[in-house]
């Protein structure tokens, strides 16, 4: 992909989601347990151990991050040509 799209990345990602219409403060007070989970270091030690990095951050960036992976991922689909069956 890289040699098609110069600076092309790809990364492996997992994130919490909830419905659209959850309450701001359940999507803060999730967000705040769990990176806060995430940022004990047992936990980070095992992600590091699987090959993993902890990126915690507020709701607002993860759907920034989700905005910005979409638009690279279409990118990369426009400029392979792949069609859908």
């Amino acid at each position: 992909m890289a040699k098609a799209l110069p600076g092309y990345e790809a990364s492996i990602w997992l994130g919490v989601m909830a419905p659209a219409q959850t309450p701001a403060p359940i999507i803060e007070r999730l967000n705040a347990e769990i990176n806060r989970v995430m940022s004990l270091p047992a936990t980070r030690e095992a992600q590091l151990r699987a090959g993993a990095e902890v990126n915690p951050m507020t709701a607002a960036a993860f759907g920034a991050f989700l905005r910005e992976d979409v638009s690279r991922q279409a990118e990369g689909i426009r400029i392979s040509g792949m069609k859908a069956n």
